[in-house]
């Protein structure tokens, strides 16, 4: 059989960066189970939801409108087995209004 897909490297520290009154962090996160909504539902417990998470985070979901057009939650890689259990991995770059969310809260710090 085919040795198991290596594990990613360690994600970087969050990134901290100032906006609209509260801190942000981009985060690199990996779920555990597949369950629907983990890490939406463990960062909006931990008093961090995700930006423009009208669900868990509704607090904040007006503020974050006026900088970010969507929900800010990017799947970056997928890896799995095929039917014939070869390893594929599927790479995603940031889109660019999400890239563009990430130029502007940056500039606000400075």
């Amino acid at each position: 059989p085919p040795p198991p897909p290596s594990s990613p490297p360690p994600p970087p520290p969050p990134s901290l960066l100032e906006t609209v009154g509260r801190r942000l962090s981009l985060l690199s996160m990996q779920p555990i189970t597949g369950r629907t909504h983990q890490l939406r539902l463990h960062l909006a417990a931990l008093g961090r939801p995700v930006v423009r998470d009208n669900w868990y985070g509704s607090e904040f979901s007006s503020e974050d409108s006026s900088f970010c057009p969507r929900l800010f939650l990017h799947c970056s890689q997928v890896i799995l087995r095929d039917k014939l259990k070869k390893v594929v991995r599927v790479n995603a770059e940031l889109s660019e209004d999400l890239q563009r969310v990430v130029q502007r809260i940056t500039n606000v710090k400075q």
